[in-house]
């Protein structure tokens, strides 16, 4: 995944912050500037929420005798919200590399950001509108999967339709705050 939309999501950062069509050759130079953020952050992500999910089924009782899906959109906005809070960090140093030409590297990138402020707080760059980005995405995919997956009675080597179709929507859905989250990163800790 990493592989295939670091290109797209960079270019969609420096669109929205350079003021430039998608398409400018400039948004495409460096595709691949950051990318090793990208993985780490796209596995930690992965690798956080759904864990996090059945946490927080097992938090508000959920059980699969009792199908209420009250608690899918809970447990999904919940996880959301968490991976946002802790993923933001690197999220924050990703997109501080993809507006430089040369990726200094992620620890480079980190101190120097700590330097140049005195503080922690450029980390905390477009927290709010990721976390409201991840809270919509993960309260639309975990309840709309798992309701696509019982009304069509999908066996587990069939649940990837309801998957795709719940993480397209979910994206939709999420994509106003992803656009207020790429303004936010580019904008100087001090402003």
């Amino acid at each position: 995944q990493a592989g295939v939309f670091n290109p797209y999501d960079r270019a969609l950062y420096l669109s929205v912050t350079q003021k430039r069509p998608f398409l400018h050759w400039d948004n495409w130079r460096s595709p691949y500037s950051g990318f090793f953020q990208s993985i780490g952050g796209r596995a930690l992500s992965g690798g956080l929420y759904f864990p996090l999910e059945h946490l927080f089924l097992r938090f508000f009782k959920y059980s699969q005798d009792k199908h209420d899906p009250k608690f899918h959109l809970l447990a999904g906005t919940a996880a959301g919200a968490v991976n946002a809070i802790v993923l933001n960090p690197m999220s924050a140093i990703k997109y501080k590399s993809w507006g430089r030409e040369v990726n200094q590297g992620m620890w480079k990138e980190a101190f120097g950001m700590i330097h140049k402020s005195g503080s922690l707080r450029p980390f905390g760059n477009g927290l709010l509108p990721t976390v409201y980005r991840d809270v919509v995405f993960g309260g639309c995919y975990t309840w709309l999967r798992l309701q696509i997956q019982w009304a069509l009675d999908l066996q587990p080597h069939e649940q990837y339709i309801g998957n795709i179709f719940a993480a397209a929507l979910a994206t939709v859905l999420s994509g106003p705050f992803n656009y207020v989250r790429n303004i936010q990163y580019a904008t100087k800790s001090e402003e």
